[in-house]
């Protein structure tokens, strides 16, 4: 959807809004990740066309002005932030403490494997933790929670489906993760440091025991349930040798 934004056709762009508008779906548009578009940013020209609102999420958002910002929330649409990846490619640190104190919903996303070589959710929360606290003693930046919900209930808000997961709540799904806490706690953990933060410091994808979807449990000790991921990828990694012979 970015590219349509980014277009000199406002037929085009225009287009693409009304099918979204009509179909009820939600969108996902990158926005911001460098520069402006002509003498507008890019949110800009998307809340010109209607585009803005509850059901779309902004990715990336890192070259974002105050007034973007503003009409953010105005709009209700959601920002997915992508750290590692907007690091990686040079793009920037998008401004996430200014838009949680403004109320935006901020989820974390990782941008998948081309640009994000781990896809590890919690080294990520752990990396934007670490560039939004602030510098020094400042109440600037943002808390260990704020990240850990952008990690879990912010997410499924951003997808619309908060009201079935992204939190444990008797009534909703059940969707479960476990997380051994060995790896974590390590030879000492300081009592004053909460579980959150813990997790956040400390924690890894590898950590993760057992996962539950729907009261189904998927993975645990290690392994899937359902599939064995080590012989899909061998087959794989055989698919591609033969492709490139």
């Amino acid at each position: 959807m970015t590219s349509i934004l980014q277009t000199d056709n406002p037929h085009g762009a225009e287009s693409w809004v009304r099918a979204a508008k009509d179909s009820g779906l939600r969108v996902m548009v990158g926005i911001a990740v460098g520069g402006k578009r002509f003498f507008e940013s890019l949110t800009e020209h998307a809340h010109k066309l209607g585009f803005l609102d509850k059901n779309v999420s902004c990715g990336h958002c890192v070259w974002m002005s105050d007034n973007d910002i503003d009409l953010i929330e105005q709009s209700g649409a959601s920002v997915v932030t992508n750290p590692a990846s907007n690091l990686r490619l040079l793009s920037g640190v998008a401004p996430i403490a200014k838009m949680v104190k403004k109320g935006i919903n901020v989820a974390i996303g990782m941008d998948g494997l081309a640009f994000n070589d781990d896809e590890d959710i919690f080294a990520e929360m752990k990396l934007c933790w670490y560039i939004h606290k602030g510098v020094g003693k400042t109440p600037e930046g943002i808390t260990s929670e704020d990240v850990f919900r952008m990690g879990t209930i912010n997410g499924a808000r951003a997808l619309g489906i908060d009201a079935v997961t992204g939190s444990l709540k008797v009534g909703k799904q059940a969707d479960v993760v476990l997380i051994d806490l060995a790896n974590i706690e390590g030879v000492f953990l300081n009592d004053n440091i909460g579980i959150v933060d813990a997790l956040l410091i400390r924690g890894r994808a590898s950590d993760v025991d057992t996962v539950m979807v729907s009261g189904e449990v998927l993975y645990s000790g290690g392994k899937f349930t359902r599939h064995d991921d080590k012989e899909i990828i061998r087959k794989l990694r055989e698919s591609i040798k033969t492709k490139k012979n």
